[in-house]
């Protein structure tokens, strides 16, 4: 009840997606005991205020798909380097592009 009517708490959270509880009852001692451990999953809103620097002049697209790839191939100049596995691979990205698009505004 403390975390679901805490006013900080209620203020911010969109949506609770989740309860899971997990109950124990020990009787070690000369009274018996319980226990009970409770895991909220709240949704909160996502609050950004966008900050425009610059003009937008043109957008980029590129496409390394995950099929068809080359399991062997190492390409130095690949856009995202870090999105590709190093060779040998069982599946794509392979760090090529296979579409891409340019759009000037």
């Amino acid at each position: 009840m403390a975390a679901l009517t805490d006013w900080s708490i209620v203020a911010s959270v969109e949506q609770v997606v989740g309860v899971r509880t997990e109950t124990a009852i020990s009787a070690e001692g000369k009274k018996h005991v319980g226990e009970l451990r409770m895991q909220f999953a709240f949704r909160y809103p996502e609050d950004f205020e966008p900050v425009i620097t610059d003009q937008l002049d043109g957008l980029d697209v590129h496409a390394d798909l995950l099929d068809p790839f080359d399991s062997t191939g190492v390409y130095p100049d690949a856009p995202f380097p870090e999105a590709a596995r190093p060779a040998p691979r069982t599946s794509g990205p392979d760090g090529r592009d296979e579409a891409a698009l340019s759009i000037t505004f």
